[in-house]
Formats: structure tokens, C-alpha cells, sequence
């Protein structure tokens, strides 16, 4: 009886194992161009009224991992891509919404409470588009912070890394999380430096 139940349980495992499956997000350095140059540009982008920079952000794939069996019958763990790498530049930016840019790190508490904040509260979000970008060299880190946040479950989320200086060119880099809000114009309307609550923000986003 003892090993009967010992098969059953087994046979459930091997079943859970093969039905199961997980996205998460891929960073393949192979596949990003090389790093931006430095930017050296004079233009202002950092203060009230000022236009939105020129910026390309790419974000990484999402990839869902499942199982497969094989000639043998035997499950190998395979993946394929669900949602490709992009480049997002200005002109992806819808012209009828607001947009946020937050320089964030992975590792950052406060930058974690704000997308908490963010995706808590996110049907405040309807007329703004958010776009999270943190630093090139940082890829590696994207994975595991769009998976806790569940970010693929947002489409006025987006997440990238910086390739072509926006970093540089829009924030003055005091604290993180860094917000550059735009109105519908595409002209800075406000810099927020640390955690900002929602209600702070109500103002800009409807």
C-alpha cells in the first residue's frame, strides 16, 4: 500500500512538473547594441517647461519556461519568447496621455514602494503612461524586479534600460526613486526626488 501511495505521488509530481510553466524577464547581453556613447550635449531638459528629451529605451523579453517531453518521454525544460525586446522612443508615447519617467535602481527600497504604489493604484494611471528606466549596466538586475512587481501585468507600465543618455539629459540624479513628469505636451511639468505618494501625484495624471 505504502509504495502504491509512494507511484501516486510521484505520477502527481511528474504531472505538476510538466504542466507547469513561468515567464520571467531575459537579459541577453549578446543581443543589446553596444553602450551609448557619452552625452555631451548642452541642451536644458531639466527644468519646468522645458521639451521631453530625445531618448531610446530598451526593454528586455519576456520568456515563458515549460516543460516538454522529449523522445523518451522524458520532461526538458524549454522556453520560448512571449513578449520581444523593443525600443521605445518618443514617438511611442501616445500624443492624448501624460507621461512619467522614473529612474529607478532594482535594488532600491523606495524605488520597490514606488512601483508598489504605482501598480496599487493603477486605474489612477488611464491618461498617463509610465516608463521605468534604470541604468545600462544594470540589466542584469530587471528580471527578478519585474517578476516581484508583476510588471507584464501592466500594459501602462513599461520598463527599460537607458541607451541613449536619457539619463544624463533629463534628471539631476539627487535621490531615488528620481519622477519626470510631462503633461500631454510633452513639457516637463515637475521633478520629484524619493517616494512620492499617489495623492501627490493626482494633480499631474488626470
Amino acid at each position: 500500500m505504502i509504495r502504491k501511495l509512494l507511484m501516486i505521488a510521484c505520477l502527481l509530481c511528474g504531472v505538476d512538473m510538466f504542466a507547469q510553466s513561468r515567464y520571467e524577464m531575459i537579459y541577453d547581453a549578446a543581443k543589446f547594441p553596444d553602450q551609448p556613447k557619452k552625452w555631451e550635449g548642452r541642451e536644458s531638459y531639466k527644468m519646468p517647461g522645458d521639451p521631453m528629451p530625445p531618448f531610446k529605451v530598451i526593454t528586455l523579453p519576456w520568456v515563458e519556461f515549460f516543460f516538454e517531453k522529449d523522445a523518451n518521454g522524458k520532461p526538458v525544460e524549454k522556453q520560448r519568447e512571449v513578449l520581444p525586446m523593443r525600443t521605445i522612443t518618443n514617438a511611442d508615447i501616445p500624443a492624448d496621455k501624460n507621461l512619467i519617467i522614473m529612474l529607478f535602481n532594482p535594488g532600491c527600497d523606495h524605488c520597490q514602494a514606488q512601483t508598489d504604489s504605482f501598480t496599487k493604484h493603477i486605474d489612477l494611471f488611464r491618461n498617463t503612461q509610465l516608463l521605468l528606466v534604470a541604468g545600462p549596466m544594470i540589466g542584469e538586475n530587471l528580471g527578478h524586479f519585474a517578476k516581484a512587481h508583476r510588471l507584464n501585468e501592466y500594459p501602462q507600465i513599461w520598463m527599460g534600460l537607458d541607451y541613449d543618455n536619457l539619463i544624463s539629459k533629463a534628471f539631476l540624479y539627487y535621490s531615488l526613486p528620481q519622477l519626470c513628469i510631462y503633461n500631454k505636451d510633452k513639457k516637463l511639468v515637475r521633478m520629484l526626488s524619493g517616494g512620492t505618494p499617489i495623492d501627490s501625484l493626482r494633480q499631474y495624471i488626470q
